[in-house]
């Protein structure tokens, strides 16, 4: 039987319809929706989840790409729409019909991106890629090139934004300006080597909710990194630069962690 694959765009709500049919079934319309509408090409439906879902508080400010395939044969019947740029292209399918429609997809239906909205946009947290990240490379094994890049990165989530400490070490991979940028995974212990230097230069801070924490407490916090997840009964901490930082130019950041899990300076 030949296929065709088509993508839908869909938030939290319709994912989970679709797991409990056993990832085989897209849920009926609802009264004002007559139309399902399958896209045909990844990259549409990545603009629609990244782009619109994420914005959605219905949609749970989360933006799926699922991936299917359907009986080509069954498909032919219905003409393509575009309904924009060369790459807004989508079947119009009467919501009557959506029954026999899930009975022509083959096999299961695939989560393939997935995008939430975070402090610095849409954040693209899962690829078909990168769902079994590798692990994290220890920083006396990485390559010069692979530690510059680890430093860059933690230097940007530090300056940028104030960036949860949960988040850190994470694979994921970064959506500016059109562009994936792919960081991670670290170790959480190496990443604590970084942020202890800099605290203790001065040029960050660690908080919680609105409240900026003391030295002892900052300190004893970066240290445990088993603490970073939100606790019961307590803000989520979070990272940020100092006004000291902010005042530093990149190469004062990146020479204060020189040798970090035993490396050698290559200065």
């Amino acid at each position: 039987m030949a296929t065709s694959t088509l993508y839908r765009p869909v938030g939290q709500p319709e994912l989970d319809l679709i797991a409990a049919s056993d990832w085989r079934r897209f849920p009926p319309r609802l009264d004002w929706q007559p139309i399902f509408y399958p896209v045909t090409n990844e990259p549409y439906a990545t603009r629609i989840a990244r782009d619109w879902n994420t914005k959605d508080d219905e949609n749970g400010n989360v933006g799926y790409v699922l991936r299917f395939e359907v009986n080509t044969d069954y498909l032919s019947q219905f003409d393509i729409q575009q309904v924009g740029d060369d790459e807004c292209l989508e079947y119009w399918i009467p919501a009557e019909q959506l029954g026999s429609f899930n009975n022509n997809i083959v096999g299961e239906i695939e989560v393939v991106r997935e995008y939430r909205e975070g402090p610095r946009g849409s954040q693209l947290l899962i690829t078909d890629d990168i769902c079994t990240p590798p692990p994290a490379i220890p920083i006396g094994q990485m390559t010069e090139t692979e530690y510059r890049r680890f430093v860059n990165m933690m230097l940007w989530l530090v300056r940028d934004e104030a960036e949860p400490l949960r988040d850190l070490g994470c694979a994921s991979i970064e959506n500016q300006g059109g562009k994936e940028i792919a960081w991670g995974p670290w170790s959480r212990h190496d990443c604590a080597e970084l942020l202890l230097r800099w605290f203790e230069a001065g040029l960050l801070e660690v908080h919680r909710f609105n409240a900026q924490l003391s030295d002892d407490e900052a300190r004893e916090l970066l240290v445990d990194v088993d603490a970073w997840a939100a606790s019961a009964g307590k803000a989520e901490p979070f990272i940020a630069s100092s006004k000291e930082g902010a005042t530093r130019p990149d190469p004062f950041w990146f020479a204060l962690v020189r040798g970090c899990g035993d490396r050698a300076d290559t200065r």
